[in-house]
């Protein structure tokens, strides 16, 4: 178990080898409300395709999650990569661990191959990328006894709610935990402190099929402390964006 996460993430301009107009590269910000729904499509799928992302200056990213796809092979500054279906949501999207010294530009290549979902275009919700020293540690494997629901929404009578689609389902996050007083909680007082309003990426490095990159806002965090033992316990949720 390697439990990581990160709250900061490079700010970049990408161009791509063709565009949707309805469906710009500019959807692929980072501050995105949707990430999923919200998605660069290529013009076609017709041939290998390429995203090329612009830094503004040198930059060293640790960690590039890619989110959204219909698809699976790629190539990262030059190095192949295969993406994989998150088997609870159905989305397509990895966290993919490489360091990368990009002199301003990173270059990712969709390669040719039928979509997963034989759509006439290839799609991409979001690219998050983590700089050097922002990708941080959960050292006391707060995964273990973690909880993943799965929601499907479903529009109610009389309600007109936009973003909500039915049938395309989303995760919410749990964690729980118990120390002694003297102890400290220093990994879940971590997340706690993190605003409701900053967007965060969760990811399990040993065991992406466990915890497939979870990208989204941290929902509650309450404590209890109880005046007869030397235990205080606490819990924090977290809602997936789409």
């Amino acid at each position: 178990m390697d439990l990581r996460y990160a709250t900061e993430f490079l700010t970049y301009t990408v161009t791509a080898t063709d565009t949707n107009s309805d469906y710009p590269v500019t959807n692929l910000i980072a501050d995105s409300a949707n990430p999923i729904l919200e998605q660069w499509r290529s013009a076609n799928a017709s041939g290998a395709k390429t995203l090329t992302l612009d830094f503004g200056a040198a930059k060293t990213v640790v960690l590039t999650a890619m989110l959204g796809t219909n698809f699976t092979a790629m190539t990262l500054a030059g190095t192949a990569k295969t993406l994989t279906k998150n088997g609870l949501t159905s989305h397509y999207g990895n966290a993919l661990l490489q360091t990368v010294n990009a002199s301003n530009t990173m270059a990712i290549v969709i390669s040719a191959a039928t979509p997963t979902d034989s759509a006439a275009y290839f799609k991409v919700g979001q690219i998050l990328c983590v700089e050097t020293g922002k990708l941080n540690v959960l050292s006391r494997g707060m995964l273990a006894g973690a909880t993943i629901n799965v929601v499907d929404p479903v529009l109610e009578a009389g309600m007109d709610v936009q973003d909500l689609i039915p049938g395309d389902t989303y995760r919410t996050l749990s964690f729980s935990d118990e120390v002694e007083y003297a102890g400290g909680t220093t990994d879940f007082d971590a997340l706690r402190a993190i605003s409701p309003a900053t967007k965060i990426l969760i990811v399990d490095l040993d065991s992406p099929t466990q915890l497939p990159v979870f990208y989204g806002r941290r929902m509650s965090a309450e404590e209890s402390i109880s005046l007869d033992a030397t235990m205080q316990s606490g819990s924090m949720g977290f809602i997936e964006l789409i």
